[in-house]
This record gives structure tokens, C-alpha cells and sequence, in this order.
């Protein structure tokens, strides 16, 4: 989310002493969560029903939503922030927004 704004230029890892920028590469690791190996499913739900790839659906599609309503702004300039969170998500899409995915209970 913070990316979706601020831009990476923003963004620094802490890897036990000090803030670094982040790697060229770090964010297309990162973006892709339903490839991600979460706790519930991991745990098969064992403590709570809800899964977290459920709850993530609706925070992702709204923040797909306001980077496609400011990349399709015609009125408006685009930053480097804007173009950057765009060509993340071209790259990725599919694998960021699948038509489904699975969880395991």
C-alpha cells in the first residue's frame, strides 16, 4: 500500500543495524501474496476459520483501483510513483489478481 503512493524511492529494508534502500529486484519477489505461503493455510485453519487470503480480496482490488483511476486520468500528470506501481502490477498481474486461489483446512 505504501508503495502504491509513496514509491519505492521511500521504502528501506532493516536487516538488523541499519534502514539500506530496498534491491531493484525486492518488490517483484514481494507483490505476488497469494503465492505467499500464509499461516492459516499453513496451520490448516487449526485456530481460526477466517483465511487470509480471503480477507486480503477487497484491500487488494481497492488499491488496484486507485492506481488504475490515476493511471487512467487523463486531466492529470502522471508521477514516477504512478508509473512505477502500474508497471509492477502489468508485470505481475495475473499472479497479483488471480481468478482464484487455494487455501487449505
Amino acid at each position: 500500500a505504501f508503495f502504491c503512493r509513496q514509491g519505492k524511492n521511500n521504502m528501506f529494508l532493516h536487516r538488523g543495524t541499519k534502514l539500506e534502500p530496498l534491491p531493484a529486484d525486492w518488490l517483484d519477489k514481494v507483490c505476488c501474496v497469494y503465492d505467499s505461503a500464509t499461516t492459516c493455510c499453513r496451520l490448516h485453519h487449526a485456530t481460526i476459520s477466517d483465511c487470509d487470503r480471503e480477507k486480503a480480496v477487497l484491500p487488494l482490488l481497492a488499491l488496484y483501483h486507485d492506481v488504475y483511476e490515476r493511471h487512467s486520468a487523463k486531466d492529470s500528470p502522471k508521477s514516477q510513483e504512478d508509473t512505477d506501481v502500474w508497471e509492477l502490477i502489468q508485470r505481475h498481474k495475473t499472479a497479483m489478481f488471480p481468478t482464484s486461489f487455494i487455501y487449505n483446512y
